[in-house]
């Protein structure tokens, strides 16, 4: 079964609406820019927290999101949490985007634009919406404990050669961090 969402059958009518180009070497001009990086050691330096709280302020306002290094997660967890990634994309559409994957429901998965009018506005992606505010009456403790317990179910489920059941995964997690 096919893991690509049906972004050609979804958008055909868009793509049949676009006018042919006149000139078939016309290439478009794209701003290149550097993805907003953060550096999370700042954070344990008095004099750069600020700063480094500022940082994170405006590229979450101008960007939406940011990369983050010195944050304490080990390569090796990483890598693991980037197969899971992987072998989750990789599932069938169909089961993406109808049945309860990752402790999240099928709401969760989002894909491509909800009303693109223009190619332009076109988004080739897809993605899982994971709330981060907690439901009523859910404590930050239980939060946390909760995301750690997904998170276990998540990789045994999808990375069974590296994580294994009742294995000790989360001890090389970084200590939360508080801004």
């Amino acid at each position: 079964m096919d893991p690509d969402p049906p972004f050609l059958k979804t958008y055909k009518a868009l793509f049949d609406s676009q006018p042919e180009p006149s000139d078939t070497n016309q290439v478009a001009e794209v701003e290149e820019r550097e993805l907003p990086l953060i550096d999370l050691s700042r954070l344990n330096r008095e004099s750069d927290v600020e700063q480094c709280k500022r940082d994170i302020m405006v590229a979450t306002s101008e960007w939406g999101f940011f990369q983050v290094v010195n944050h304490g997660v080990s390569s090796s967890l990483l890598d693991k949490l980037r197969e899971l990634q992987v072998n989750v994309f990789r599932l069938p559409f169909v089961k993406k985007a109808s049945e309860k994957l990752l402790d999240l429901s099928p709401e969760n998965y989002r894909w491509g634009s909800p009303r693109p009018t223009s190619l332009r506005q076109l988004s080739w992606s897809e993605a899982y919406h994971v709330p981060l505010k907690p439901a009523n009456g859910v404590t930050k403790t239980s939060t946390r404990h909760g995301a750690m317990e997904r998170t276990r179910v998540w990789s045994t489920e999808f990375c069974p050669t590296h994580f294994r059941r009742g294995s000790q995964w989360h001890t090389s997690c970084a200590p939360p961090m508080t801004l």
